[in-house]
């Protein structure tokens, strides 16, 4: 076989990859909301889920005017709402995810929150940008799904035993911008919360053997680089797995290195026995001849990592990251080093909140 027929192999091994790997799906539009104070009378609380709620996209968040806009109507020190709202929409799922794992990815929630299920929700209707929930019949019960402290990580649960096929599920998630001391910032005073889920949320379809979706909400494929120059440069990938079968199963990992017209630069085979149940590692070390670095602003080359679980000629499980190849150092006397070429560096101080947004940043609504 020929170089060029091995490129072309290549290429279509990767695009079949599209179809049988892991599937995300962007779970944004037409989210429920309310926000509260809420009743603290035990035996009226149900009363907040039915009715009119808001209907708003995510990222969301409940501040993007009031805590930019003096307002006096609030009593507490802050003059903006702090305090508790809930989210929530619907998910029937697909048959297609029998068998498979299921989770949902929130990339930013602030600050403190509480994901929960229901099997048996309300029916509801849109009608003029409000959502109406209809009381007539009783809800079902909520199920915790789970709990996450902190507005400035990702987290992860997983759905996959808790759904129930062929009807619809609501996803609840209860929100609060509370200072607590527990969470830093532990106040509002010089970073004040914004409270909502003001970045994306995802669904991620996986196989029962799959790279590793809960793992801090991270991809699952760590790179470590080391000895990066002109001639050569050595990565490692760790790669996470899971496999949720009751057998152990043979499965090769196959890591490809991708220029940026899309052509291999190189390819990294391993072949490995996976038990069942628990997280385990595979370790890839791979070698780059004559590559192309990256030098910031002046060339910004991004190889593409192309990370997949195969078994047989199923591709089970995919990753793809991008990896910028180069060598930084701090010299004394004489300042920052990028690949040996001496490089500037501006020290600036970013928010990333604004006007009339908030920390809502992407596609934001109020």
């Amino acid at each position: 076989m020929n170089f060029k027929a091995v490129i072309i192999l290549t290429f279509l091994t990767i695009m079949a990859s599209i179809a049988t790997a892991r599937e995300v799906i962007a779970f944004n539009q037409d989210w429920a909301f309310k926000k509260g104070p809420f009743t603290t009378d035990v035996l009226q609380y149900g009363n907040v889920f039915s009715g009119s709620w808001q209907v708003v996209s995510v990222p969301h968040t409940w501040n993007a005017k009031d805590m930019q806009v003096r307002n006096d109507r609030f009593t507490s020190n802050e003059k903006f709402y702090v305090g508790e709202a809930y989210y929530r929409k619907t998910i029937t799922p697909e048959e297609s995810w029998r068998g498979k794992r299921i989770f949902i990815k929130f990339e930013g929630v602030n600050t403190n929150s509480e994901v929960y299920i229901n099997n048996s929700p309300l029916s509801s209707k849109k009608e003029k940008g409000n959502m109406m929930y209809d009381s007539s019949k009783p809800n079902g019960n909520y199920q915790i799904v789970g709990r996450h402290q902190g507005g400035y990580s990702a987290f992860v649960f997983e759905l996959t035993n808790m759904l129930k096929f062929g009807e619809e599920n609501e996803i609840l998630v209860k929100v609060s911008n509370e200072a607590t001391p527990q969470v830093i910032p532990v106040n509002h005073t010089l970073f004040p919360m914004y409270g909502g889920i003001y970045r994306p949320v995802e669904l991620i379809v996986t196989d029962k053997i799959n790279i590793a979706v809960s793992d801090y909400a991270s991809s699952g494929v760590f790179i470590s680089q080391k000895q990066i120059n002109k001639k050569s440069a050595h990565i490692s990938l760790k790669v996470k797995l899971e496999n949720k079968n009751a057998d152990a199963r043979n499965i090769a990992i196959v890591s490809t290195i991708l220029e940026q017209n899309g052509t291999v630069k190189t390819k990294e085979i391993k072949n490995y026995q996976i038990l069942p149940q628990g997280r385990q590692e595979v370790v890839q070390e791979i070698k780059i001849n004559n590559p192309h670095l990256w030098q910031g602003i002046d060339d910004p080359y991004l190889y593409k990592v192309v990370t997949q679980i195969i078994d047989g000629t199923t591709v089970l499980d995919e990753i793809v990251q991008p990896l910028g190849l180069r060598k930084f150092e701090m010299r004394a006397g004489e300042g920052f080093f990028l690949n040996d070429i001496k490089y500037p560096m501006y020290g600036v101080t970013r928010h990333q909140d604004r006007w009339g947004k908030g920390f809502c940043i992407i596609k934001c609504r109020s």
